[in-house]
C-alpha cells in the first residue's frame, strides 16, 4: 500500500465511522427487549467472569460461549445499564463494516485486470451501504442480536485470512501458516458466537473455485476438502451432542413444524421478504407476520425460484465474478437459518445481516456498471447513502422504548397474537392496565389458547386487586392441563393474598417442584406454611430459598419470626441481625431487633435500634413509646445495680 493509498484508506475509514455513528446514535438508549431477558438478564453465564476462559472449551461450544463472554464482560463493567451493551453492538457493527471494506478490496481479484483499477471505489460504497443500511438497525439495537454481529465479524476475519493466503506474494517465514491458523481460529470463535459461521468454509471454497479456473476438482479438490473440514467437524460434533442435525431439541417449532413447508417458505421469502427489504427498506417489522406456504402449489415459491435463477444467470454471464460471488454469498450464508431446520420465527430481519454483505457487493457493483460517468456515479451513490442514513435514523426511533417498538410492530402485524401479547407485557410494565387488557383481549381473539396471554391477564388482575378474577384465569389454565410453574405460582400467590392459604399450598408446592431453582417460589411457600402455623415446613421452605438467594433479608426476617413463635428467641435474634445487615434501612427489621433486645434486657442496644428506627420514621408513635419505655427500664436497671 503506497502512502497515497494509505491516506485514502484512512480518509474513507473515518468517513465510514462518522456516518455510522451519526446513523445509529439513536440506538444507544434502547431498553432490553424480548429475548434480552433470558439472553442477558437471567442468564447464569453472563452473571460472572469466573467461568471464563474454561467456558470457551469445545464441550461448551454449542452454548455460544464467546457471545456469553461479551455479555458477561459488559455486565462486569456496568451491570445492566443498556448504554454499554449498545456501545459494544455499535462498535462490532463498525468493525464488521471496516473489515468488509478491506475484504472487498482483496476480492477485487474477481474483477478482470483490464477494468480492476476502475473498481477501486466499489469496496467503499459496498461497506458504506452495509454500515448505513436500515436492515442493520435491528441487529445493532436489539442486544440479543449481537450474535449476528459477532459471527459476521469472525466470518469476515476468517475469510480475509484465507483470501490473503492464496494471494500472498512474499513468504513471512511461516509459509502462510499464520493465515491458515487465523482462518481456523476465527471459525472457532464464530462457532462460539452463532452457528451461521459454518458457511465460512463453503464461501472460501467458492472463492478458490473462482480464482483458480480449470479442472478444479482435479487440481484443487484436496485443498477444498481441507478447507471444508472445519465445517464438517463442527457439524459432526454438533450432531453428536444434540443427537440430530435437522432439528433443535427443546425448540417446539423445530420439532413440530413441517421441514418441507419451512424450506419452501424460505425460498419464497428470500425474494419476497429479504431481497425486497434490502432494495426497498421501508415498512420494517420487528416480528413479521409471515406464514408457511401451503405446499409446492404456491405460485410465490415458483416465482421466487424464477427470479433467483434469472438473477444468478445474469450475474454469472453479464457481470464480473465478484458480483456472482456476492449473490452466492447471500444465498449460502442464509441457509443455516432459512433452509430445512425450522425456527420459531419464520423470517426476521437480523438474519440477513451476514447475507446482506454479499448483496452490498452486488448493489455497489451493479450501480458501478450501470452509471458510466464518474460524477453521476458518485452522485447516485451519495443519494443512496443519504436515503439509507435517513431511513436508518427513522427506524432507530422505533427502538427508543419497548412500547414504541411493540406498538410499531402491532400496527404492521395486526393478526399476529404473539405481537399483541408482547405489547401487553410492555403496557403491564408501565401500569397501563386498560391498554394492556385491550391488547390481551386482541391476543385471545386471534388465539383463544394463547396461554401466555392468559397468564398476563391473570397477573394484571392481581396487580389491580381483582384477585378472584386472577385466580379464575390461573386455575382455568391449570384445569386445561397447564403445568407451567409460573401459572402454578401465580395461582398460589393470588390465593395467598385472598387469605386462602390451604388452597394456595398445593399450587405453590407444585410450583417449587417444577422450578426448584426459583428462590421466590420457596419464599412464598414458606410464608403460606407460616400463616397456617406449619412452622417446621416453613423453615424448610425458607432454607431452600436461602440456598438459592442467601441475600434476601425478608427470608431471614421471616425465619426469625418463626423462631420467635417457637420461643427460640436467640435463634430469632440472630436471624433479625442478619436481616438488618442485609437491609439496614428497614423499620420492620429494626422493630423486631428492638423486641428481642427488650426481651433480653439489652436496653442500650434496644435504644440504639430505636434511634435508627426513628431516623427513618421520626413520627412513629410505637417507636417513640418503645424508646420512652427502654430509657425508663435502663434507668431502673442501673439504679438496681447501684
Amino acid at each position: 500500500m503506497t502512502p497515497i493509498r494509505t491516506k485514502i484508506h484512512v480518509q474513507r475509514l473515518i468517513i465510514l465511522i462518522v456516518l455510522t455513528l451519526l446513523a445509529f446514535s439513536g440506538t444507544l438508549s434502547t431498553p432490553m427487549l424480548y429475548d434480552d431477558d433470558h439472553a442477558v438478564v437471567n442468564n447464569e453465564s453472563t452473571k460472572s467472569l469466573d467461568i471464563y476462559p474454561q467456558a470457551l472449551h469445545p464441550d461448551n461450544l454449542l452454548n455460544r460461549p464467546v457471545l456469553q463472554f461479551t455479555f458477561a464482560l459488559n455486565r462486569e463493567l456496568n451491570g445492566l445499564d443498556v448504554f454499554g451493551y449498545h456501545l459494544v453492538n455499535l462498535a462490532l457493527h463498525i468493525g464488521v463494516g471496516l473489515v468488509f471494506y478491506f475484504l472487498a478490496f482483496e476480492l477485487l481479484s474477481l474483477v478482470p485486470k483490464r477494468i480492476r483499477q476502475d473498481w477501486h471505489q466499489v469496496p467503499f460504497w459496498a461497506a458504506a451501504i452495509h454500515l448505513l443500511h436500515p436492515l442493520a438497525v435491528e441487529p445493532v439495537a436489539y442486544i440479543s442480536s449481537r450474535s449476528s454481529l459477532l459471527a459476521s465479524l469472525f466470518f469476515l476475519l476468517g475469510l480475509i485470512c484465507l483470501v490473503r493466503f492464496y494471494k500472498r506474494e512474499t513468504d513471512t517465514g511461516l509459509g502462510g501458516l499464520e493465515l491458515l491458523v487465523g482462518f481456523g481460529l476465527f471459525f472457532y470463535l464464530g462457532c462460539g458466537s452463532k452457528a451461521i459461521v459454518v458457511t465460512l468454509p463453503v464461501i472460501a471454497v467458492l472463492y478458490l473455485w473462482l480464482v483458480r479456473p480449470g479442472n478444479f476438482l482435479k487440481d484443487h479438490g484436496t485443498e477444498a476438502i481441507l478447507i471444508l473440514s472445519p465445517a464438517l467437524l463442527y457439524l459432526f460434533w454438533r450432531t453428536s451432542q444434540l443427537g440430530t442435525m435437522t432439528s433443535l431439541p427443546g425448540d417446539l417449532a423445530s420439532e413440530t413444524m413441517s421441514r418441507s413447508l419451512y424450506a419452501l417458505t424460505q425460498i419464497k421469502s428470500f425474494v419476497s421478504f429479504y431481497l425486497l427489504k434490502f432494495f426497498l427498506p421501508v415498512n420494517q417489522n420487528f416480528e413479521p407476520d409471515v406464514r408457511l406456504v401451503s405446499g409446492t402449489g404456491d405460485i410465490g415459491v415458483w416465482l421466487a425460484l424464477v427470479v433467483m435463477v434469472a438473477i444468478g444467470y445474469f450475474l454469472y454471464k453479464k457481470t464480473p465474478r465478484l458480483l456472482w460471488f456476492g449473490g452466492a454469498w447471500s444465498v449460502i450464508t442464509l441457509l443455516p437459518t432459512s433452509s430445512f431446520i425450522p425456527l420459531k420465527q419464520i423470517v426476521v430481519e437480523h438474519r440477513f445481516y451476514l447475507p446482506g454483505l454479499g448483496m452490498c457487493l452486488v448493489l455497489a457493483g451493479l450501480m458501478h456498471l450501470a452509471i458510466r460517468k464518474s460524477v453521476l456515479r458518485n452522485s447516485a451513490f451519495g443519494v443512496v447513502l443519504l436515503l439509507c442514513l435517513l431511513l436508518t435514523q427513522n427506524r432507530a426511533q422505533d427502538f427508543k422504548t419497548d412500547v414504541t417498538i411493540w406498538e410499531d410492530t402491532a400496527s404492521k402485524s395486526p393478526n399476529k397474537a404473539l405481537v399483541h401479547n408482547n405489547l401487553a407485557t410492555t403496557y403491564l410494565g408501565q401500569k397501563r392496565y386498560d391498554d394492556a387488557e385491550r391488547s390481551l383481549l386482541t391476543t385471545l381473539k386471534l388465539n383463544p389458547n394463547h396461554s401466555q396471554a392468559r397468564i398476563n391477564l391473570g397477573v394484571m388482575y392481581a396487580r389491580q386487586g381483582q384477585l378472584e378474577k386472577a385466580v379464575e384465569e390461573f386455575t382455568g389454565l391449570i384445569n386445561r392441563g397447564s403445568s407451567d410453574p409460573v401459572v402454578l405460582y401465580n395461582a398460589g400467590l393470588a390465593l395467598k393474598n385472598l387469605e386462602r392459604p390451604e388452597e394456595a399450598l398445593p399450587f405453590l408446592t407444585k410450583a417449587t417442584e417444577k422450578a426448584p431453582n426459583n428462590a421466590d417460589y420457596f419464599f412464598t411457600l414458606g410464608q403460606v406454611y407460616q400463616s397456617v402455623k406449619k412452622n417446621d415446613e416453613a423453615l424448610l421452605a425458607y432454607r431452600s430459598s436461602l440456598k438459592l438467594n442467601p441475600d434476601n433479608p425478608m427470608v431471614h426476617l421471616n425465619m426469625g419470626t418463626v423462631f420467635w413463635e417457637q420461643q427460640h428467641f436467640y435463634f430469632a435474634d440472630n436471624e433479625f441481625q442478619i436481616a438488618n445487615r442485609l437491609k439496614p434501612d428497614s423499620p420492620l427489621i429494626l422493630s423486631n431487633l428492638v423486641s428481642s433486645n427488650m426481651l433480653f434486657q439489652n436496653y442500650e442496644q434496644a435504644i440504639h435500634y430505636l434511634d435508627l428506627w426513628l431516623k427513618l420514621e421520626p413520627d412513629n408513635a410505637t417507636a417513640i413509646q418503645y424508646k420512652i419505655a427502654a430509657k425508663r427500664l435502663l434507668e431502673n436497671k442501673k439504679s438496681k445495680t447501684k
